[in-house]
């Protein structure tokens, strides 16, 4: 899966999904190994979803690279 991401999809997705691997790790561990998930998997598995939520949301406006200069003061 994660070789058919890269191919189809490029760098910045494979990015994302590098970052959800210790999710996926940790759940696998407690169903195959018997290992406990507390308050700090939780946490941590918050903060990952939701830093991936945030890199992933569209900009509502998009400029382009002359407007985002003359806004800059660039010629």
């Amino acid at each position: 899966m994660y070789y058919r991401i890269a191919k189809n999809y490029g760098a910045t997705s494979l990015a994302m999904v590098t970052y959800l691997l210790p999710i996926f790790g940790a759940i696998l561990g407690c169903f195959f190994l018997g290992e406990h998930l507390d308050a700090k998997f939780g946490l941590a598995a918050f903060l990952i979803l939701t830093g991936v939520f945030v890199v992933n949301l569209k900009p509502k406006s998009k400029r382009t690279d002359v407007e985002a200069a003359s806004l800059l003061g660039e010629q």
